[in-house]
């Protein structure tokens, strides 16, 4: 399986480290994903061109991710072009090593998601996937599925992304 190329930092023995600094957010995982959509929904440039298209794009993937279940299992957070999610608990800069983290990057030029251990605003991710409408979701599937087996590769899948998984189309490598 693809996946297990990704599987690398959390299972070679590293032990990560948590400035103490930064105490846990104090909210949950699904109201951090209502937090992303209530920023997209209500931010003052919605009249314009690009952040209606942001809009059009990302609200349904979202609505469908939570539909699905994902919402409880990773923290959501955003920006004007990028909407991050993780495993963890509190900000992902305050971890050595950083932990993995799936980000959908909108903006009018392209659209995709990306696997990475840092901000992709500064470092290049690990690999990337275009997205259309279409793909979305299945992209994000995927995308989720490897980030919870790196950071968490001695728990079960979720079952909302088994199932997921389970019922797309099996994808031809390349």
């Amino acid at each position: 399986m693809a996946a297990t190329r990704f599987l690398g930092k959390m299972e070679q023995g590293s032990t990560m480290q948590i400035d103490s600094r930064f105490p846990p957010y104090p909210d949950s995982n699904e109201e951090s994903w209502d937090k992303v959509i209530e920023f997209i929904q209500e931010h003052p440039g919605k009249d314009y061109d690009y952040w209606r298209d942001y809009q059009n794009f990302l609200l349904p993937l979202l609505r469908a991710a939570i539909e699905a279940g994902y919402h409880h299992h990773f923290r959501a957070g955003g920006s004007m072009s990028d909407t991050v999610f993780s495993t963890v608990d509190r900000p992902l800069e305050v971890f050595t090593p950083k932990p993995p983290r799936v980000t959908l990057r909108v903006t009018p030029e392209k659209k995709y998601a990306a696997y990475s251990h840092a901000s992709i605003q500064f470092f290049d991710p690990e690999r990337t996937e275009p997205m259309i409408a279409q793909n979305a979701f299945s992209v994000l599937t995927r995308y989720l599925a490897d980030l919870w087996r790196e950071s968490k590769p001695s728990e079960p899948l979720p079952d909302c992304l088994e199932k997921a998984l389970t019922s797309q189309p099996q994808r031809e490598e390349e």
